[in-house]
Parts: structure tokens; C-alpha cells; sequence
């Protein structure tokens, strides 16, 4: 069954495609139609998931010229930021958060420089104008008033790490610590699963009084640093800092939305049938990682000799996908 034409019938319903995004998402969920009744009128299972592997290198192959020009975009930046890279120079090797804030106060001088000058449509013209948008942008996250309450910030973050890395549980004669406890979640025997869930929330209570004070504290922080910057909310500087240039709140309400009326019922399914593989009467969360009631398949070999594998079956997939990941190893 595919639930893509659903999916395309309730869109209008909700937020209406741009010009340009909407033709090409209707031509694309055309294709994949395509694709899946092709395969669903020729294979006896799994056309689905078939239908969704070759859609997905369908359009890899589509978007490759485009991903080589960005990288090869990327690269010749580096022809525009010789003053930036003294910059970076200068405080190499220092991590502080003051050496760090300094760093980005002499950047955003550069960038204004940049942003002023009379040669600034020629300089978009040769390099695009998405780096010059990132530049602008990016500049409104940084303020002087700002040091102290993101120096503070970052003190919350490492205090939050430390305090969550601390704890350890005695657990079936080993001392574990929450990673530790999550790894025993995957262990076959359906007990110990559970047992090392209940472990893991254990772990968590002991220390729940001084998560929520370090994070209530955060909260604030992050509160104040928008309002000195003249935003609305933490949100919408976070979405500025994370770089949503292109789409707001309501593009991703919408999209939420389709997630649970389109992509969780189909999620449901799969977990059905997870349960129906381990053979258990109710799928619990310290099962969900289980794929087979023998246990999960374990990578072996090396990082290298993994990377060499990839490197051969994108090869065979065809020669962009090759060169792609060719390029992606060598600039690693």
C-alpha cells in the first residue's frame, strides 16, 4: 500500500506548496507512484521498502551536480577568507569561552567590512548568495552584552555532562553507567532487557533533582541571551543560529503533522511486526532495539576496511555515486 498519495491529497489542506517546491514535489511523488506500482505489480513482498531504496538513489542522482557544485563552492570560499583564517590563526588551540568570543567579535568587524563594500554584488555573483545571507544573518547572534550570559551558558552544559556521566549502577555484578545500561537493553535475553531499564531509570532518579536545577537555569539563561538580542524567544534566535533560512514555525508545524497522521501509523505497523518476529505479546521500549530474537548483527572489521567496503558498493551502484564518495573520503 502506499500512503504518498494521501499524503500529497492532504497537503493542500494544510499549507499550500510554494511555486517552485510544489511542481517538483508533485513530480517527484509521480515517480514514485510509478515506482511502486512497478514493483508491486512484479514482486510478491517487499515493494515498499524496494520502492523507497531506489527513490531515495533516484533522487541522490538527481541532486549529485548540485552537491559537487556546493562542495566545489565551499572550497573556493577559501579564496575570500584570507583575513578570516589570520583570524582563526590567531586563536588556534585556545577553546575558553572569552578566547572564543573574541575570536567572533574581530570575524563580525571582517564580515561587516564585507557586507559594506561597493563590490558586494560582484562577490555574490562569483560565490553565490547563500554565504553572504549565512554572513549577515549570523552576525545579528553575536554581542558583546552577550559574553557573560553565554560564558555562564556554557558552564551549565559541562556542569549538565558531568553531573550525567557520574552516576554508575551495579548492575548484574559490573558497575555501568547509563551508556553502559543502554547496551545491556540489547542483550537477547528478554529479562535482562528489563531489568537494565529499570536500572537505567533508577540511575536517572538518583540524580533528577540536579538535572531539572542546572536546566531550569539554562532555561533562563537562554531567555536573557534572546532578549539581548532583540528576539522574540530562545526559538527564533535558535532557529537563526541553526541557520533556517528557508522555512519557519509554521513549515515545521506542518511538517510535524504529517508525521503523525502519515509516518507514525506506518511506524506502527513496523513495530507489529518487530513483535511478530521476536515472537513477544507487547512491543516495551527495552524492546525496540531488538531486530531479531537471536540478538542484532554486529559490524566487524575495521573503520577502514568498512569505509573500503562503502566505497566498493557505491562504485557498483554507478559511477556519480563512485566519484561522490570518492570525493567525500578524500575531503574528510
Amino acid at each position: 500500500m502506499s500512503y504518498l498519495p494521501y499524503l500529497l491529497e492532504a497537503l493542500p489542506s494544510v499549507r499550500q506548496p510554494g511555486k517552485i517546491v510544489g511542481p517538483f514535489a508533485d513530480l517527484m511523488g509521480k515517480v514514485y507512484n510509478l515506482l511502486f506500482e512497478l514493483l508491486h505489480s512484479n514482486t510478491s513482498a517487499g515493494s515498499l521498502g524496494l520502492a523507497i531504496i531506489i527513490f531515495t538513489l533516484i533522487v541522490k542522482l538527481i541532486l549529485f551536480p548540485l552537491m559537487v557544485k556546493q562542495q566545489k563552492s565551499s572550497f573556493k570560499m577559501q579564496a575570500l577568507q584570507p583575513e578570516l583564517m589570520k583570524i582563526r590563526k590567531k586563536y588556534e588551540g585556545k577553546t575558553d569561552q572569552m578566547s572564543q568570543q573574541r575570536m567572533a567579535f574581530e570575524m563580525q568587524e571582517f564580515q561587516k567590512t564585507v557586507l559594506q563594500s561597493e563590490y558586494l554584488d560582484a562577490l555574490k555573483d562569483e560565490y553565490g548568495e547563500l554565504y553572504f545571507i549565512r554572513m549577515e544573518r549570523l552576525m545579528k547572534l553575536v554581542s558583546k552584552e552577550n559574553v557573560e550570559n553565554q560564558v555562564e551558558e556554557s558552564n551549565l552544559v559541562q556542569l549538565y555532562h558531568k553531573t550525567a556521566a557520574k552516576p554508575v549502577a551495579q548492575f548484574k555484578g559490573e558497575k555501568l553507567n547509563f551508556y553502559g545500561l543502554l547496551k545491556k537493553m540489547q542483550d537477547p535475553e528478554r529479562k535482562i532487557r528489563k531489568a537494565a531499564l529499570t536500572a537505567w531509570s533508577d540511575l536517572y532518579q538518583s540524580i533528577a533533582d540536579d538535572l531539572n536545577d542546572i536546566y531550569t537555569k539554562l532555561i533562563n539563561n537562554r531567555i536573557k541571551q534572546a532578549q539581548v538580542l532583540g528576539f522574540k524567544d530562545y526559538t527564533e534566535m535558535m532557529y537563526l543560529s541553526m541557520e533556517r533560512f528557508d522555512y519557519d514555525r509554521e513549515d515545521v508545524s506542518c511538517y510535524r503533522e504529517m508525521i503523525r497522521q502519515f509516518v507514525v501509523p506506518v511506524v506502527a505497523e513496523i513495530y507489529e511486526k518487530q513483535r511478530n518476529r521476536l515472537g513477544i505479546d507487547h512491543l516495551y521500549y527495552y524492546d525496540e532495539d531488538m531486530s531479531s530474537p537471536e540478538g542484532n548483527a554486529i559490524p566487524y572489521g575495521t573503520t577502514e576496511e568498512q569505509v573500503q567496503l562503502a566505497q566498493k558498493m557505491y562504485h557498483e551502484l554507478s559511477k556519480e555515486t563512485g566519484e561522490f564518495f570518492d570525493f567525500m573520503v578524500q575531503h574528510q
